[in-house]
Formats: C-alpha cells, sequence, structure tokens
C-alpha cells in the first residue's frame, strides 16, 4: 500500500477516533459548543463513524482490486471538495485558524491521493 494512502487513512482514523470519543473537541476548533446529547450523536455520527468507516475503506484499496481505484477517487473528491467548500467560505467571510488548518490538511489528502490514482488504468479500450 502506498505509503500516501496510509497518511490519509491514518488521518481519517485519527479524527474519526476524536469524533467517537472526544466529539467535544472536534467542535470546539470551530468555537461550538455542543452542549446537549444530540448535537454530539451527531458529530460521532459524521466524524467519528463516517471517518473511521473511510479509513477502513482506504486500508482496504489493496484487497480490492480495480475497485481500490474508484475508492481512492471518491477520497480524493470528498477531500477536494471539503477543500472547495472553506475556499469559497473564504471569498464569504473571514474565518479563524482553524478552518484554515482543516484546509490545507484536506487540500494535501487530496494530493496524495491523486499522486497513487493510476488514471491510465481507467481508460478501456474497445
Amino acid at each position: 500500500m502506498p505509503v500516501e494512502v496510509i497518511i490519509v487513512a491514518l488521518s481519517f482514523a485519527a479524527l474519526g477516533t476524536v469524533g467517537l470519543f472526544w466529539p467535544r473537541r472536534i467542535y470546539a476548533e470551530f468555537g461550538v459548543e455542543l452542549d446537549t446529547p444530540d448535537s454530539r450523536n451527531e458529530v460521532r455520527g459524521v466524524y467519528g463513524g463516517m471517518c473511521t468507516a473511510l479509513a477502513g475503506a482506504l486500508f482496504l484499496t489493496p484487497a480490492l482490486g480495480a475497485a481500490g481505484t474508484g475508492v481512492l477517487i471518491a477520497m480524493m473528491a470528498a477531500l477536494g471538495g471539503m477543500a472547495g467548500g472553506r475556499i469559497f467560505s473564504l471569498f464569504i467571510e473571514r474565518t479563524g485558524r482553524s478552518p484554515i488548518v482543516f484546509l490545507v490538511l484536506e487540500a494535501v489528502g487530496a494530493g496524495l491521493l491523486y499522486r497513487v490514482i493510476d488514471f491510465a488504468s481507467l481508460t478501456s479500450e474497445a
């Protein structure tokens, strides 16, 4: 497995673990209080459950054969979309430090995955 995929997978696993066990820490970075069980449930579902599932999918890519390329492309697109949304937000309003840090991490993650995707293998000759 390429080291780039391992780095992105471990990043998702770390974020997912924090989301599951310490949901308040995720949103505290953005100045948001999670003061209800429902709000913490939301963070556990999205940041916790989804991020750990994405990490698992990335770790499985070597066993998925050609389908692994699709997983990598989907993850690259998701990270690129997150970074793009943050860039869009920067044009609308001034943000603090944490959104910029996440923007950089998402863009780097998308770039790392782009480096390992074999786009040539996606073309079929009929």
